[in-house]
C-alpha cells in the first residue's frame, strides 16, 4: 500500500497538484488532491484492486463528488484533470 501512496504523491506532485491529504485504513487508503486549476479530486484505492477510484469533489470532506471513474496506475499520469 505505502508503494501505491508514494507513487501516487510522486505522479501528482509532477503534474503541479497540491494539498495531498491521505487517509489510511486496514487494507485500503484514500485521499484528496487539489490540480493547478483549483479543481479537488477523490481518490481511493482497495487491496486486491489494480485500478484507482477517482472523481471530482467539492471539497475536503465532500465523500460523495462527482461520477466515478476508474485509472490504472500506467494511466496515472496521462489521466485528464480538470
Amino acid at each position: 500500500m505505502e508503494n501505491h501512496i508514494k507513487f501516487i504523491r510522486s505522479t501528482l506532485k509532477k503534474r503541479s497538484c497540491s494539498n495531498i491529504k491521505v487517509g489510511r485504513g486496514h487494507e485500503y487508503f484514500s485521499l484528496f488532491f487539489t490540480t493547478p486549476t483549483g479543481q479537488v479530486y477523490y481518490m481511493s484505492w482497495h487491496d486486491g484492486n489494480y485500478t484507482y477510484l477517482i472523481r471530482t469533489a467539492e471539497h475536503y470532506k465532500d465523500w460523495r463528488g462527482g461520477s466515478n471513474m476508474w485509472v490504472h496506475p500506467h494511466e496515472l499520469e496521462s489521466f485528464r484533470l480538470k
